[in-house]
C-alpha cells in the first residue's frame, strides 16, 4: 500500500473538527492604531476545552494592518504578530503554548496555533486555538478580548460597568458644562413615613428557567394604600394584606407555558417578596403538570419611576436616566437643537452597533456549541473504529509490508511559500510509523 500526501491534503484539517468558527466578515472602518489593553482566559470549564491554568494578555498594539499581541500563558510569553484583513477580521496562524489535560497531549503544547477575531469599533473579540492530543482531535483554546486604551470599552472591561452608560455620562458632562440640561424629576415615594410603600406600582415577572417553563402573565398594576394591595395582573386581580417590614406573601393565578410539554397551563403559585423604598424584589413558584416546578422573579418599581420604565424595557437602570437627561436638553437656541440632534444621532448609532454586537455573539454562541457536538460525534467514531477488530481474519494470517510515500514542500518556483506543509507531512509520517506501523520515506 502507498500514499501520496501533498499539501492539498494538510494535517491542519482537523483543525475544523476542534470548532474553530472565524466571525462572518462585517464592513468596518480599519481599527484605531495604538496601545489596546485587555483580557484572556480559557473559558468556564465548560466548553470542552482540554487547556487550562492562567491566561493574560500582557501588550497589545495595533501598528497600520498589525496586531502586535503577547499573551502570556502560564508564564510564558507568546508575542505574535498578526495581519489585520481590510474587513477588522484576523484569521492567521502563529506560534503558541498553552498548557493541556488532553488523552496524550498533557503538558506545555506548542506548535502553529489558529488566531481568529474581529474588531468592531473601539473592541476586539478573538480566540488563539488548536488540536492537541491523540489525533489533534481535543480542543485547546484561550479567548481574549482586547478594547483600545483610553476608550470608555477598555474601563468597562475591568471594572464591569455598561461601556453605554459610561459614553452617556460624558454626554450628559459636556453637555452640563454647555449649560444646556437642566435636572430630569424623579417619581418619588409618599410624604407619610407610615405609608412608605403607597403608590401605584408596576415591573415585569420574569421566568428563572425559561427552557423550563415561561410566564404568559403580565403585571398590569400594583396598588398599595397602608396595608391594602390589589395586585393586577393580565391573569386577573387579586387583593393581598401588607405585613410588617413591606412583606407581600399572596397565593395568586397566573397563565403559565409548559415548555417540555407545550401546554398552557394555569399555576397555583405563590408570590412572596418584600417592598422596599423604591423598588420590589421577589418571586413566584408553584407545580406544573408534569410534576416539576416552575418558578420566577417579580421585580417593581413605582408606576412612571426610570426604575419601573427599565424593567418593562430591560435596560439599565442608570442608563435609562442619562438618556432621560439627554433628551430634556433646553432646545434654546440653533446651537443646542444641533447638539441635541447629534447626541440623539450617537445614541441611536451606539445602540445599533450594541445590538449587532449581541447579535453576533449569540450567532457565534450557537456555532461553537454545533462544533463542540461535532467534535464529540469524532471522538465517538475514532472510538469505535479503533475498538473494531476485522472480522473472518485469522490472527496469524501476515499482510505483508506498508509503505507510505509522505511529501511535504513548503517553497515552489511558480506559487507562494506555504508556512506548515513541511510539518504537517512529518506530523502525518509519525502518526502513520508510530501507530500504525507504515515504513515511511519522506520528501
Amino acid at each position: 500500500m502507498f500514499c501520496l500526501f501533498t499539501r492539498a491534503v494538510s494535517f491542519h484539517f482537523l483543525l475544523a473538527a476542534a470548532g474553530f468558527v472565524l466571525m462572518h466578515a462585517v464592513a468596518l472602518a480599519a481599527p484605531t492604531e495604538g496601545e489596546w489593553i485587555g483580557k484572556a482566559g480559557y473559558g468556564d470549564g465548560n466548553s470542552g476545552n482540554f487547556c487550562t491554568g492562567e491566561a493574560k494578555v500582557k501588550s497589545a498594539r495595533v501598528s497600520g494592518n498589525l496586531l502586535e499581541l503577547n499573551i502570556n500563558t502560564d508564564g510564558n510569553d507568546n508575542p505574535a504578530t498578526l495581519d489585520i484583513r481590510s474587513d477588522g477580521s484576523v484569521k492567521t496562524y502563529a506560534a503558541f503554548s498553552a498548557f493541556g489535560t488532553a488523552p496524550k497531549g498533557q503538558g506545555l503544547q506548542g506548535g502553529d496555533f489558529l488566531f481568529v477575531g474581529q474588531f468592531k469599533g473601539d473592541t476586539f473579540e478573538g480566540s488563539v486555538s488548536r488540536g492537541i492530543g491523540g489525533h489533534d482531535l481535543y480542543l485547546c483554546m484561550v479567548e481574549f478580548k482586547l478594547a483600545r486604551k483610553g476608550a470608555v470599552e477598555a474601563r468597562a472591561m475591568f471594572t464591569n460597568e455598561n461601556p453605554e452608560v459610561l459614553r452617556l455620562e460624558r454626554q450628559v458632562a459636556e453637555t452640563r458644562r454647555q449649560g444646556l440640561i437642566h435636572t430630569v424629576a424623579e417619581v418619588q415615594g409618599p410624604a407619610d413615613p407610615f405609608r412608605p410603600f403607597d403608590g401605584a406600582w408596576t415591573g415585569v415577572i420574569r421566568s428563572d428557567d425559561p427552557a423550563r417553563c415561561k410566564i404568559q402573565s403580565k403585571v398590569k398594576e400594583v396598588s398599595v394604600k397602608g396595608s391594602a394591595v390589589t395586585i393586577t395582573t393580565t391573569s386577573g386581580s387579586d387583593s393581598a394584606d401588607l405585613e410588617g417590614g413591606g412583606r407581600l406573601i399572596k397565593w395568586l393565578s397566573v397563565s403559565v407555558r409548559n415548555i417540555q410539554t407545550g401546554d398552557t397551563e394555569s399555576l397555583h403559585a405563590k408570590l412572596d417578596g418584600a417592598f422596599r423604598e423604591n423598588e420590589f424584589s421577589g418571586g413566584v413558584s408553584g407545580s406544573i403538570g408534569d410534576g416539576g416546578t416552575c418558578s420566577a422573579t417579580v421585580k417593581l418599581g413605582r408606576k412612571g419611576s426610570v426604575h419601573a420604565e427599565a424593567l418593562i424595557k430591560g435596560v439599565d437602570p442608570k442608563l435609562l436616566r442619562l438618556q432621560r437627561q439627554l433628551a430634556a436638553v433646553t432646545p434654546n437656541s440653533a446651537v443646542s437643537q444641533a447638539e441635541t440632534e447629534r447626541l440623539a444621532q450617537e445614541r441611536a448609532e451606539q445602540e445599533k452597533q450594541l445590538a449587532e454586537l449581541r447579535a453576533e455573539q449569540e450567532k457565534l454562541e450557537a456555532q461553537r456549541k454545533a462544533e463542540q457536538e461535532r467534535i464529540a460525534r469524532l471522538r465517538a467514531e475514532a472510538s469505535q473504529l479503533k475498538s473494531k477488530q476485522p472480522k473472518g481474519i485469522p490472527s496469524d494470517l501476515k499482510l505483508g509490508n506498508y509503505h507510505a510515500l509522505v511529501i511535504g514542500a513548503n517553497n515552489y518556483a511558480n506559487l507562494p511559500k506555504l508556512k506548515t506543509a513541511v510539518a504537517d507531512a512529518n506530523a502525518v509520517a509519525k502518526i502513520l510509523s508510530e501507530e500504525y506501523g507504515f515504513k515511511v520515506r519522506k520528501l
